[in-house]
């Protein structure tokens, strides 16, 4: 069986870089050949251990391994197998498919809602340029000049991330991004707009606080 990387370091496997290198750091202090002289086990264990930083500590080489490990996804199922999921293990069949399930309709409500919203925005934005020498007592203060074109461009920015987070959760990856993603369409108050997008913020992360969902993500 190839060696599971994350198993070996002893790390999740939604662990930050600096959670990889603390991970490794201590590995290889217990199995070093120079503290270990002599000690063939102790060397194998490094050479696991080198391996396994070699990939998780690389962006491009951890993704492409946790890519080559979702057809199998043998490793991820065993949280899965507490005799309270018997009931989701038997509809659902593994952690992947359940976790896929349970992101697909809340992240799919934040691409439509921040869509439409970002529409609604970029509107709100040329308006505002368009309106940018009309005199102040004539339009509102927050949308006016140089503060409204600021508030509008700021709203679109916004709206891009939470588009970017959402497709990434509905691939079950970077899970940190996807969380914040959740909290900024929740608290995001810089347009009336992105108020659509509330809702399926609250639900998001109601989802992604299931731990089963977040051992899911490959990221």
């Amino acid at each position: 069986m190839a060696q599971d990387h994350y198993k070996t370091l002893g790390v999740r496997r939604i662990a930050s870089r600096a959670e990889i290198l603390r991970a490794y750091r201590e590995a290889a202090r217990g199995c070093h050949p120079d503290l270990h002289p002599n000690d063939p086990q102790a060397l194998r264990k490094f050479y696991r251990v080198q391996a396994a930083f070699e990939v998780l500590s690389d962006p491009e080489k951890r993704r492409a391994y946790n890519r080559s490990r979702v057809p199998s996804d043998t490793t991820r199922t065993a949280s899965f197998d507490h005799p309270d999921w018997r009931d989701a293990r038997d509809v659902y069949g593994s952690l992947t498919r359940y976790a896929t399930t349970e992101v697909a309709e809340p992240a799919m409500g934040l691409v439509v809602a921040t869509a439409l919203a970002i529409g609604l925005q970029y509107l709100a934005f040329f308006d505002t340029l368009l309106q940018a020498d009309t005199p102040a007592a004539e339009t509102p203060v927050i949308l006016s000049g140089t503060l409204g074109l600021l508030v509008n461009l700021v709203g679109c920015i916004l709206g891009v991330v939470v588009l970017l987070g959402a497709i990434q959760m509905r691939k079950l990856e970077n899970y940190r991004f996807a969380v914040a993603t959740a909290i900024i369409a929740t608290v995001c108050c810089f347009s009336p707009w992105f108020l659509l997008g509330m809702p399926f913020g609250i639900w998001a992360l109601v989802v992604l606080c299931q731990e089963r969902v977040r051992d899911a993500f490959w990221s």
